[in-house]
């Protein structure tokens, strides 16, 4: 989010600067996720998609952005890209120098293969060629276990990661 600059390009290049504060693979106590979280979510090799919105409230310019793949506290955080030769993982799929699968984009959480590819999906609560089949008879992911139903609708990938939970499975 970025709010109180006078429009999108001011907002995109504020988040572009957090790079300067972004050192690639640092640690958890390393790398302060709230001053360069912007630019980790740009760069981060799983964003396929992204949808923005702004607003006014008040006297106050709201502007926000929303990613698939969302990029939350993970490892990938800390190395959101994959160092070396452009394209070494899809020598066959490769364009101006980034691995292209046509646009394809995995589904709850699902891991798209740049050499193949293919999407392997995070649980087997999932199934399909995109991850976008829900298999209700699998149980939740054991993470679930530590959070409560507030999670479903306040924390992005809770709702993919938990069906369950998040009464999208009968219990």
């Amino acid at each position: 989010m970025c709010m109180n600059l006078p429009d999108w390009p001011s907002c995109v290049q504020k988040w572009f600067d957090e790079e300067s504060d972004f050192r690639y693979g640092a640690g958890f106590n390393e790398l302060n996720y709230g001053s360069v979280g912007h630019f980790v979510q740009i760069a981060y090799w799983k964003s396929a998609r992204v949808g923005c919105g702004y607003a006014t409230c008040g006297c106050y310019k709201y502007f926000v952005c929303e990613y698939a793949e969302a990029l939350l506290f993970t490892p990938s955080v800390y190395s959101p890209w994959s160092q070396g030769e452009p394209c070494a993982d899809c020598p066959d799929r490769c364009d101006d120098g980034l691995c292209d699968c046509s646009g394809k984009l995995c589904s709850n959480m699902g891991e798209l293969k740049v050499d193949t590819c293919d999407c392997v999906c995070y649980t087997q609560a999932y199934s399909g060629n995109m991850c976008q089949n829900l298999n209700c008879g699998v149980q939740d992911d054991f993470m679930c276990a530590q959070m409560n139903v507030t999670f479903c609708r306040d924390v992005p990938n809770i709702y993919s990661l938990c069906p369950i939970m998040c009464s999208r499975c009968p219990a």
